[in-house]
């Protein structure tokens, strides 16, 4: 638990009185305040109607990142929202699990994919898995929140960027926007 609370450069308070128990207070800073990619700014301006609970359900995410910590973090933070997870350590993984996941005819429906890894980095992952045909929407999760890596992010044909440490509620309102376009498919007949 520590390690997660430095990472995010949070703090821990801990106040204790014999025979009454403990009390801890954990405080972190998770949603990013940069300003962020203009599909994150539609969102807020349009208020997008949230999926319902069977189209997250029913989705794949794939989590490429090599940090322990935040596979942890944004692996708890995706099962909250309710999408299921799946993890990758590096980009050539992450690839692999790709080609698999196509070849079973069951692609995942977005894919997080953290920037630098090592192995195959997730520039280098992202121009492989675009080089498939695929159309998968995948996200830059990335601790570098220069706008030169936000550029090189995109120019590497990822569709959005998302700063680190994130947030549930950000992570919620990304998957909302890439996702949106299965919500059609469960609307009744007019």
């Amino acid at each position: 638990m520590s390690n997660i609370v430095e990472h995010y450069d949070g703090n821990v308070e801990v106040s204790s009185a014999v025979g009454e128990g403990a009390r801890f207070i954990v405080t972190m800073t998770l949603d990013c305040a940069n300003a962020g990619t203009l599909k994150e700014k539609i969102i807020a301006d349009n208020n997008t109607a949230p999926l319902c609970k069977r189209v997250l359900s029913e989705s794949r995410v794939l989590v490429v990142e090599d940090n322990e910590i935040n596979q942890i973090v944004i692996k708890e933070q995706l099962k909250e929202i309710g999408v299921s997870v799946e993890l990758a350590n590096n980009g050539a993984l992450g690839l692999a699990k790709v080609k698999s996941a196509i070849a079973r005819k069951k692609p995942y429906d977005l894919i997080f994919m953290d920037c630098h890894m090592p192995v195959m980095d997730g520039l280098t992952a992202t121009k492989e898995i675009r080089a498939l045909g695929e159309k998968i929407p995948i996200i830059a999760l990335t601790a570098n929140a220069l706008s030169g890596e936000k550029e090189k992010c995109l120019r590497a044909g990822m569709d959005d960027f998302i700063s680190k440490p994130v947030g549930v509620s950000r992570l919620g309102d990304c998957i909302n926007y890439h996702l949106s376009y299965k919500q059609e498919r469960f609307k009744d007949p007019a």
